[in-house]
């Protein structure tokens, strides 16, 4: 009986190990959104977006390359550092939330929200 649970918690703490190990991937299509500092009014662009595979992606046309390893973004030679937290993409000022997840609906439903006010 020891034996049998002594597996199981090898075993469950493999699951956990692997769950923690585990990193988010940069893939997919991301919308621009911003909140206005001067009159806290949210947009969500659906005109501004990225693309992402693998390790290139699109903005507005414009090709670049990603080294997650240092956490940067590389357009013609110029390099900009990125946050990628809970589906959303960071860099040089400019926020973008990756369609179809569940931090997009929620940002949608409150730009959603705003219009109607």
């Amino acid at each position: 009986m020891k034996k049998i649970l002594g597996l199981f918690v090898v075993m469950m703490s493999l699951f956990v190990l692997v769950a923690c190990g585990s990193k988010q991937s940069l893939d997919g299509e991301y919308h621009r959104y911003a909140i206005s500092s001067n009159t806290n009014e949210m947009t969500v662009s659906e005109v501004e977006k990225i693309s992402i595979e693998g390790v290139q992606g699109t903005l507005e046309g414009d090709t670049f390359s990603i080294d997650e390893d240092k956490k940067i973004l590389i357009f013609e030679g110029v390099s900009y550092p990125y946050v990628f937290q809970d589906d959303v993409l960071s860099f040089n000022g400019n926020t973008f939330v990756k369609l179809g997840t569940k931090k997009y609906e929620e940002i949608y439903a409150e730009y959603e929200a705003t219009l109607k006010d």
